[in-house]
């Protein structure tokens, strides 16, 4: 919708035509559907989320936000127990040579 302030200023009255032509405006902008949501469409969006559930544990909700539960920054996250399964094979080869370089005081040092 345009500025109506500035159709109007310096004038010592407002023409019918143009009073006219403002109030057609604010009545097609109330109207617009895009811009504005309608009351069902209101209901529907608050009603969107009634209930969730994460990690098998019931979430709340609080008029439209999710109470999350607290969760242990410890692995896993669902609440499950973790197996134990990963296994990791390498290698380290030691060398008893000097080192010819450091990285920077109290830094770790190699051999290259």
């Amino acid at each position: 919708m345009p500025d109506i302030t500035t159709l109007f200023e310096g004038t010592d009255g407002v023409s019918r035509t143009l009073f006219n032509q403002k109030l057609s405006d604010i009545n097609a902008h109330g109207n617009e559907t895009t811009a504005h949501i309608t009351a069902a469409e209101r209901t529907t969006w608050n009603a969107a989320v009634q209930s969730a559930t994460i990690g098998g544990s019931a979430v709340t909700k609080s008029g439209t936000t999710l109470q999350l539960p607290a969760y242990p920054t410890t692995l896993p996250a669902n609440g499950g127990t973790a197996a134990d399964t990963t296994a990791i094979t390498s290698s380290l080869t030691v060398s008893t040579a000097a080192p010819t370089s450091t990285l920077a005081a109290g830094k770790l040092w190699g051999v290259y």
